[in-house]
């Protein structure tokens, strides 16, 4: 049985447009779940936490790693990056304040900034000098270390 180089290049397109597909439609069911595109695996683990439903944990779980693994491929890392926060709102922020005193020091590329009334927000600048902020309030101490390991260079 002879092949001919077309019907392998049509096989070898159909094969990518399934696994493309098939992560277009995880990344929507995720979507249809409630989980964002951001999802961090930590964040499961509290879900697990404080809700007992093995089910939804599982659910999270797949779309967090699902998420890690898209996100792997793009090279959108942050050269640098700002933690901004009021100095006189941190007791309303304790995972922030334990950030800054106990994990911040082992993320040379990122500089505390006390500004007056804010909130605390993140403030990643990568290569081209393109700038993205985050608000970071609700986050716990292992979620705002996680991010960071992961897109801060």
């Amino acid at each position: 049985m002879k092949v001919s180089s077309g019907s392998i290049v049509v096989l070898i397109l159909s094969i990518g447009f399934c696994a493309v597909s098939a992560v277009e439609f995880d990344k929507k069911k995720c979507l249809e779940l409630g989980f964002g595109e951001d999802l961090l695996c930590s964040s499961c683990d509290d879900l697990k936490t404080f809700v007992k439903d093995k089910s939804l944990h599982e659910e999270c779980a797949s779309c967090c790693q699902a998420s890690q693994k898209e996100n792997e491929g793009k090279t959108t890392q942050f050269s640098e990056g700002k933690l901004i926060v009021c100095k006189w709102k941190l007791g309303r922020f304790p995972h922030v304040s334990e950030f800054i005193e106990k994990r911040a020091e082992f993320f040379p590329h990122l500089q505390i900034e006390y500004r007056t009334y804010a909130d605390p927000i993140l403030q990643l600048t990568n290569s081209e000098g393109e700038v993205e902020t985050l608000r970071i309030e609700g986050w716990k101490t292992e979620n705002i270390e996680e991010f960071l390991r992961g897109n801060l260079v």
